[in-house]
């Protein structure tokens, strides 16, 4: 009996080793840096001045002064400036695109490395800033490393967390102890638009002119949805901001609706070719849409990244096991999702800064 016992205790521990190590390296793969972080892009493209000067008593006192007055410096960027110089190779413009998970693109289509892939060949760079789980206030909070980049154009993708963080105070409560929001910050609507303004007139003031604002995606496939209702309000307040500061919006959201319509009820216009080619391979037609329910969404974001990394299924094949269209588990963009977003932004850049 004690045999047995031991036995079975073994299998045990070794089935929850199994399933720790799993869990682990799923985790650990779902919240990898992009290839681009920022940090990569200025390890890539700057270099220490002294890996290539101070070879002389003279030049070498040279650098430590300006090393002593950089060190003073409080500015990310401007340190950069004093302390770094550009390699040979350094791209002809640069573009950052800000965000959470949905920009991150470990846990949802990496659409930054759609845009990469399209236009690096023209002498562009694109680095993507984004950070899974990141409110719109995590996100201003590390806009100097976006500043540091010295980028020509800069996108954000904010508000999903936000949003999500606003529909009770249990997940509020969630979302400043992982996040480390303070209690003073304000994570409501008025907050949501607060901080964007920052983010917005920070970059600005950094001399950033090319600023792109994607509109909040949908939660869930519904627009009758409570949570998508606020989405919604979300959006409007965000395009009256940008409107007031004279920032591009990204349609992200309508762009879903137009898909979701055209898949699901069949009404694809004759003039989106793009939306044509998103859609060329229909899943199998859902009798229903599918809307959002917290417990249902929060369990098909946990199981997703097993399928991903595990199975290797691909994003879309998660998507019709699920029954959507546009998003993976109700939050996340899938395949057809990202390159709507990706669509939208390289419309962008070649419009006005190619």
């Amino acid at each position: 009996m004690i045999a047995i016992l031991i036995q079975y205790t073994v299998y045990g521990l070794i089935f929850y080793g199994g399933y720790r190590f799993l869990r682990h390296q799923v985790y650990a793969r779902g919240g990898a840096l992009p290839i681009m972080h920022p940090g990569a892009f200025l390890k890539r493209y700057y270099r220490t001045s002294a890996d290539s000067h101070a070879s002389t008593p003279f030049q070498r006192l040279q650098q430590w002064i300006k090393e002593s007055e950089a060190a003073e410096l409080t500015d990310t960027a401007a340190r950069v400036d004093a302390t770094l110089e550009k390699t040979a190779d350094y791209p002809a413009k640069v573009l950052v695109c800000l965000g959470d998970s949905i920009t991150h693109g470990r846990c949802s289509d990496d659409y930054v490395q759609r845009v990469r892939d399209e236009i690096r060949e023209s002498g562009w760079e694109v680095v993507n800033a984004g950070i899974n789980g990141d409110t719109a206030w995590n996100m201003l909070q590390r806009l100097q490393d976006v500043i540091a980049c010295k980028p020509d154009a800069v996108t954000i993708l904010a508000g999903t967390n936000d949003v999500n963080a606003a529909q009770s105070t249990n997940m509020e409560a969630s979302y400043r102890r992982s996040k480390h929001i303070p209690v003073s910050v304000n994570l409501s609507l008025d907050g949501f638009i607060h901080t964007m303004r920052e983010i917005i007139l920070s970059l600005r003031s950094a001399g950033i002119k090319h600023i792109a604002v994607y509109t909040i995606p949908m939660i869930g496939e519904t627009d009758t949805d409570a949570i998508n209702q606020t989405v919604e309000a979300y959006n409007l307040a965000l395009l009256t901001l940008c409107t007031e500061l004279g920032v591009t919006v990204l349609e992200l959201h309508e762009a879903q609706r137009r898909m979701i319509r055209g898949i699901h009820y069949g009404e694809l216009p004759s003039d989106e070719h793009q939306l044509a080619q998103i859609i060329a391979e229909r899943p199998a037609r859902f009798e229903k849409l599918k809307g959002y329910d917290v417990t249902r969404v929060e369990r098909e974001i946990n199981i997703a990244p097993y399928r991903r990394f595990v199975m290797m299924q691909s994003w879309n094949t998660i998507a019709d096991h699920y029954g959507y269209y546009t998003l993976i588990d109700g939050m996340h963009l899938n395949d057809r999702g990202g390159i709507a977003a990706a669509m939208l932004l390289l419309r962008w850049v070649q419009r006005n800064l190619s």
